[in-house]
């Protein structure tokens, strides 16, 4: 609601704009379905005891299905205005929606449903890796050894939802990509080789931290299980594996912000070539910055994860698991996922907003207020951290 406050009080001509487009979305379906929401979430947190008590958990159940459905129904309403803003429905330059068209063409743009996916995907991920952290940080205040087991129960499953669910993120994402590209050429070449392309390259290095972090979580698991050594010892080369996929992953072609030279770049005493020639892989390596090489590391990455989680639920099966007597190092990992985990997404919705460049909707309505600019990735960085902070600051003080 403060959000939405800002935004009308800074650009009250556009906001008007976009609510008259989506005049219904905005009146009455958004509204219908936070308030929705809400009451199930209530509903839910405060009919826990009183329907365990009646035997009716069934009920509970119920509450829990139509809270995540009115959860992804505003999820996907939203995502409307958000993918409109970057891929508008146009014709010869005009927007389609008002008059003739109707305001299912803004809802129903190019990239909405590719955002759904992408955004929904994301989020089953980004909840798991809050499930587990809410884990790991019960596990550590907890004062007696059937709190730990149950925290510690508590940050597998949890890690088990944000892992099985990153697994298909980085397709999802591909998809994504390949509809910007159609809809415009443009906006991916921004994107992947021009202002935006640090912004992929922490991206693919935060990614790379997810895998490795959710792995390293399953091999400490898998070594407080009596019996299965062998196991761990088939883990351990997957480990090596997955840093030089990862590495692969996160190589960039050069390595400065955008592929043109601007004034000033080059030192007085290089040349065009010799400067070049410093900021990009030597020729030999040049083929890991290729998108083949990057696909490939990424599609292995996955199947090493998949392949690891496995190992350990035939480990689970075969050898004995005693919750609760997991080396502390693993909550932390779990900390650390959940963070990362949050600090990507808001990663994510930058490069998604600042790829509109100087437009509120892309090539339709331009952004002419004397502050408008594309900031740095520092600077993006730094507010993204913020973000997260202020977040996990709330989120700590809650539980």
């Amino acid at each position: 609601g403060f959000f939405l406050l800002v935004l009308i009080t800074f650009y009250p001509s556009f906001m008007t704009w976009l609510f008259r487009g989506f005049k219904n979305l905005v009146s009455f379906w958004y509204p219908v379905l936070f308030i929705t929401e809400t009451v199930f979430m209530y509903c839910y947190y405060y009919m826990w005891e009183p329907l365990d008590k009646m035997n009716k958990k069934w009920v509970h159940i119920l509450l829990g299905i139509l809270l995540n459905v009115a959860g992804i129904a505003l999820l996907i309403m939203i995502n409307a205005p958000a993918s409109f803003m970057l891929t508008p429905s146009t014709v010869e330059g005009s927007v389609q929606g008002i008059g003739k068209f109707g305001e299912w063409a803004w809802i129903n743009n190019f990239t909405w449903w590719p955002l759904n996916i992408h955004r929904l995907v994301g989020n089953f991920t980004y909840g798991g890796f809050i499930v587990a952290f809410i884990g790991a940080y019960m596990y550590i205040m907890s004062k007696t050894d059937e709190e730990r087991a149950y925290y510690d129960w508590q940050g597998y499953l949890g890690n088990t939802i944000g892992l099985g669910f990153m697994l298909p993120l980085p397709m999802a994402g591909y998809i994504y990509a390949k509809e910007l590209y159609q809809y415009d050429a443009s906006i991916g070449m921004y994107i992947m080789s021009d202002r935006l392309s640090m912004f992929m390259l922490v991206q693919a290095v935060l990614i790379g931290f997810l895998f490795i972090g959710s792995n390293y979580y399953i091999w400490v698991s898998t070594k407080r299980i009596e019996g299965v050594r062998k196991y761990l010892q088939a883990m351990k080369y997957t480990y090596i594996l997955m840093f030089v996929c990862a590495a692969i992953w996160f190589a960039p072609r050069h390595f400065f912000a955008t592929m043109l030279l601007e004034p000033g770049m080059v030192p007085a005493a290089m040349t065009k070539d010799a400067y070049l020639a410093s900021t990009e892989l030597p020729g030999a390596l040049a083929f890991m910055a290729l998108m083949k090489a990057k696909n490939t590391a990424a599609t292995l990455l996955i199947f090493l994860t998949l392949l690891n989680f496995i190992l350990y639920r035939i480990a689970v099966k075969k050898g004995t698991i005693e919750y609760g007597k997991i080396n502390p190092v693993s909550q932390f990992t779990l900390i650390f996922l959940a963070f990362s985990s949050t600090w990507l997404m808001g990663l994510m919705g930058a490069i998604r907003e600042l790829a509109r460049k100087n437009y509120h909707v892309y090539r339709v309505f331009k952004d002419m207020t004397p502050d408008s600019y594309t900031p740095t990735l520092q600077h993006t960085g730094m507010i993204v951290t913020s973000v997260t902070l202020i977040f996990f600051a709330a989120l700590c003080f809650i539980i």
